[in-house]
């Protein structure tokens, strides 16, 4: 849904079931993360945290060039160390609305798409297949 909405396609709520086409792929992906942040996690505190930070882009790879998880991880961890910068600030900005988000009863339920689609106009930008109709619309 997200990707439909950035390109500026119609998103219709049929759009929520299309999802599952990914669910193998989606599902090989958080096994294998879970694994790099609880290694990450477990040996100390500052690793987690940026495997976290670099781990952002991932899903929306999986949609926006049909990666399988490993490879959606690999690419990844390449934009975000490419752009670390714009990373963390995205991170942090997405961290505190979450929590604010998180606090106030139902809030988190507008949060949550709107950090989809963040995540989603982030990737499709840095891997330089960014909609015309939403970045002319932002510069």
């Amino acid at each position: 849904m997200a990707v439909r909405g950035i390109k500026g396609e119609t998103v219709e709520i049929n759009d929520v079931f299309e999802g599952f086409n990914n669910f193998i792929r989606s599902w090989v992906f958080a096994i294998v993360a879970g694994i790099l942040l609880m290694i990450g996690y477990f040996f100390l505190i500052i690793p987690g945290i940026i495997l976290s930070i670099l781990l952002i882009y991932a899903l929306p790879l999986l949609v926006l060039r049909d990666y399988g998880g490993i490879d959606a991880i690999k690419e990844n961890i390449n934009i975000g160390k490419e752009n670390f910068k714009d990373t963390l600030i995205l991170f942090v900005i997405i961290v505190v609305l979450n929590a604010i988000g998180g606090s106030i009863p139902l809030a988190f339920a507008l949060v949550l798409p709107y950090t989809t689609i963040c995540y989603t106009l982030a990737t499709s930008s840095f891997i330089e297949e960014a909609p015309t109709a939403i970045v002319g619309e932002i510069e």
